[in-house]
């Protein structure tokens, strides 16, 4: 096999894995590129080997190699660092972690996170590896918002259940949607991990396309439902600034990861009663 060649071959196989809604087998990958099984078999194998392709009990799928190389794709298109003081502002005020992230396929991508304080634990997020977009505020307002191409791929089921109020149920996830739409913003508790809550809102393109997502995460005990809600109009002032500096590197790296529709933008969510947690935009 010609050097070209195989390069085409890894392209496709990606591009297949990337395109499925389930695991492929070897004979399927053989298949659909029209190659020997053993052939597949080799590329795969190699594939696996750097990461680039995972294989579970059902067949391959995209690895998680794939995620830190679209990490170094958003770094170098400037949005790392345009957003990090806006996110050490955030985690300054609320004295969380604060986090962006953007829609990749059927997951969320964390590109860049700050912690309040230099050496505090940061719970237990692994923020490189991304999260299923179901059990995330991310997510959430990712699929409210229109920001995932295939949504209806993106909740086949079944829905992994990776905590104690992970939403398993497609449908139930769906209906919280028009909420997170109106109050703009939306909420995970104990649903990616146990003890763990976060609140994430939309960081809105001017013309009202979602580029990506703001959040704050922390432990469940500090993080209660209605601090969450007073956080979450911090986290919207940090978005708005993030818009206005960083549209261009946004709209970049959201054409690398996902394709997104349009959604007016959200109602502001903040009640009278709530008094937002200072932020400083510098």
């Amino acid at each position: 096999m010609r050097a070209t060649e195989a390069v085409e071959r890894v392209a496709e196989v990606l591009e297949l894995l990337g395109a499925s809604r389930a695991p492929l087998g070897v004979t399927e990958i053989a298949r659909q590129l029209d190659v020997h099984k053993a052939t597949a078999s080799r590329l795969l194998g190699t594939l696996a080997e750097r990461g680039l392709v995972r294989r579970d009990r059902t067949g391959y799928r995209l690895g998680p190699r794939l995620a830190r190389l679209a990490v170094d794709a958003i770094t170098d298109l400037g949005v790392v660092e345009v957003s990090r003081p806006i996110l050490r502002d955030l985690a300054s005020a609320t004295g969380e972690v604060a986090y962006l992230s953007l829609p990749m396929g059927r997951a969320v991508l964390y590109v860049e996170h700050v912690a309040a304080t230099r050496g505090a634990t940061e719970e237990p997020w692994i923020w490189l590896r991304g999260s299923p977009l179901h059990c995330s505020s991310s997510g959430k307002i990712f699929a409210a918002y229109g920001a995932i191409s295939d949504l209806d791929a993106a909740l086949q089921p079944p829905l992994s259940r990776r905590a104690s109020r992970t939403i398993s149920d497609p449908q139930q996830f769906r209906r919280l949607l028009p909420s997170v739409r109106k109050q703009g913003y939306a909420t995970s508790v104990d649903e990616l991990e146990d003890g763990m809550s976060s609140v994430a809102v939309p960081v809105m393109a001017p013309e009202g396309s979602v580029l990506a997502a703001i959040g704050v995460a922390g432990p469940s005990a500090r993080l209660t439902q209605a601090r969450l809600m007073t956080v979450s109009v911090s986290a919207r002032s940090a978005a708005g600034v993030l818009t206005r500096r960083a549209t261009p590197f946004l709209s970049q790296g959201s054409q690398v990861l996902s394709q997104g529709s349009q959604f007016s933008s959200p109602e502001d969510p903040r009640h009278p009663a709530e008094q937002p947690e200072p932020l400083r935009t510098r």
